[in-house]
């Protein structure tokens, strides 16, 4: 905690600043779709935000459920072979310890936006320059896609996080680094593509 509080402290004041106020637009936006959720359930609506009618984000929430009720990775009773079971176990993971909810889910993506922001910021300070790195993780953090994504039950969040995790371990590793550090980074990629199996790219 200390660490992280001496490295919010090192950050140049304009950068804290606007990471400050993104970071108040995504939590507004946050608690505006528990509002959105609350009126499509009282109107009857279904589903019921942050799950999207169509595609993939009504067959995350339905496998996240069927993992939740012990059917396993199922939908509408058939057996799955088209989703990988990365995403779907991450969400039952998060709706378990909070007792069903999916914005406990979002409210963590919408971390997992801020923690990938600061490891852009971190490669960027190794790559090329500190400056350069804050500019890449304001615009990562600031695209209306990214910001979309994070609200909603989709697993794009979660791959980028690991992606970008797995890259900037990647960068830290040195020739003398212990053999656990390789196995981690391996690890981290690995469950990345069983979040999203374009990962295997």
């Amino acid at each position: 905690m200390e660490k992280i509080k001496s490295i919010f402290l090192t950050m140049p004041c304009w950068y804290r600043w606007v990471l400050m106020g993104l970071f108040v637009c995504y939590l507004s936006a946050w608690i505006f779709t528990i509002h959105i959720a609350r009126v499509q359930s009282e109107k009857g609506v279904s589903p019921v935000m942050p799950v999207l009618a169509n595609g993939d984000s009504g067959e995350y929430a339905s496998l996240s459920t069927s993992i939740l009720s012990g059917q396993g990775f199922k939908i509408d009773g058939a057996e799955q072979t088209f989703r990988t079971p990365g995403y779907p176990s991450f969400i039952a993971l998060t709706r378990f310890l909070s007792g069903g909810s999916y914005f406990t889910t979002t409210l963590l993506q919408i971390l997992l936006v801020f923690t990938s922001g600061f490891l852009i910021w971190q490669m960027g300070g190794i790559l090329f320059s500190p400056r350069t790195g804050m500019v890449a993780s304001l615009l990562y953090i600031a695209n209306s896609l990214v910001f979309a994504s994070s609200l909603i039950i989709m697993s794009e969040t979660l791959f980028v996080f690991l992606l970008v995790l797995g890259v900037y371990l990647s960068l830290k590793l040195k020739i003398e680094s212990s053999w656990r550090m390789p196995v981690w980074i391996g690890l981290i990629f690995a469950f990345a593509t069983y979040v999203r199996p374009i990962g295997i790219l």
